[in-house]
Order: structure tokens, then sequence, then C-alpha cells
């Protein structure tokens, strides 16, 4: 279905992609990922602190990122599900190696122009709808400088047409130091949201 809703879906969005926190983490270089940290994630699953919502030979650790935010590292780990390389389990480390928080993002393609997110908080369903290329056109029109910077940095990155319009729905009133981590909430790569975050902000 073609999603057109305006002031009380951008609400909804808001809130489940960008999620509780309202600290604006400042992203910066973290160690490379090691087995360690693969330990730390595959232990809390295994524990069952963490619950994944796809089959564990999904998880492809040997694309495993992480990036230090406010003294915890956030982890990202690509999940082969849904036909696109853009589903993800992000989690959140803390100083002793504990996940804290972890969220998990699958975007399942229908055509090149449409498909559906469904997005877990913990083990939460808090977005599960279909957004469409028509939409991103609908959120274009009228936007700024800034939301049209991260549009064309989201577009550059590879990232289709209706997964930009389901993150920047979510993501457009984060236009300041918070909107890397509403980016990668949403299903952005780490790196793509700290990188795509400082082209936004730089047309404030």
């Amino acid at each position: 279905m073609i999603i057109s809703r305006s002031i009380a879906t951008s609400a909804i969005l808001l809130s489940a992609l960008a999620g509780a926190s309202t600290t604006a983490p400042a992203f910066a270089a973290a160690p490379p990922t090691s087995a360690a940290a693969i330990q730390t994630v595959t232990d809390s699953i295994e524990s069952g602190s963490v619950k994944v919502n796809t089959d564990l030979a999904a998880l492809d650790f040997s694309r495993m990122t992480q990036i230090a935010a406010n003294g915890e590292r956030h982890v990202t780990i690509p999940l082969a599900v849904g036909g696109t390389p853009f589903s993800t389990l992000q989690l959140v480390v803390d100083r002793d190696n504990e996940v804290t928080d972890y969220s998990e993002v699958h975007f399942t393609e229908y055509t090149p122009d449409s498909g559906h997110v469904t997005k877990w908080s913990k083990d939460q369903v808090v977005l599960d709808q279909d957004f469409t290329a028509a939409t991103d056109r609908a959120i274009k029109r009228g936007i700024g400088d800034a939301i049209g910077e991260l549009n064309s940095c989201l577009s550059s990155a590879g990232i289709p047409a209706w997964m930009i319009a389901a993150v920047i729905v979510a993501c457009k009133p984060i236009m300041g130091p918070g909107l890397a981590a509403c980016l990668v909430a949403g299903g952005v790569g780490a790196a793509t949201a700290a990188y795509c975050q400082g082209r936004a902000i730089s047309r404030l």
C-alpha cells in the first residue's frame, strides 16, 4: 500500500525508529571488530538476553562494524533477510562489554520502488509498515536544504527511495547531532549515518 499519512504517521515513525533515547551520541572511530566483540553478541543471543527475529545463520559477522558514542560501542550486524543488504541487528555495548540495548530492522523489497519495514526494539515490534518511492517523492516537496542534502547523501550510498522515505519521515525532526543515532536506529549503517549527518548539518 502507499503510505501518505501526515503528522500522526511522522510521530509514530519517529518514535519507532528513534526509540526512547534523547541523548545525541558523539560518533567517533571505534576499535575494529574483534573475536571478543563477536563473542559478546553470540553470548547475549545464546543466553536469551538478546532475542533475534531471524535464524542465527542470517547474522553476517564478516560485515560486522562498530563505532564509538558516549563511551559505548554501537555494533551493527547485517542480516541476510528480506532480499536487501540493509537489514541489520544493532546493539549498544557498554564499557563492561555488556549489551545495554538492541534493535533489529528488516527491509523486505517488493519491487525496486516499494517494500516493507519491520522493526523491533528489543523483542517488541515498533514498526510494521509498507513504503514506496512515491512516499519519498512526496516528502521531497517543500523540504529544506538540510533534508534535501540528507536525501541526496543516502541516495548516493545506494539506499533505495522507499527506504529513504521511511528514514527521513522519522528523522526529519531531529536535524542536529542526534540525527546519526536516528539513522542508525532506522537501519542505516553507522559510517554512512555519521557521514550523512555531517553533510545535512552543513546545510542548516
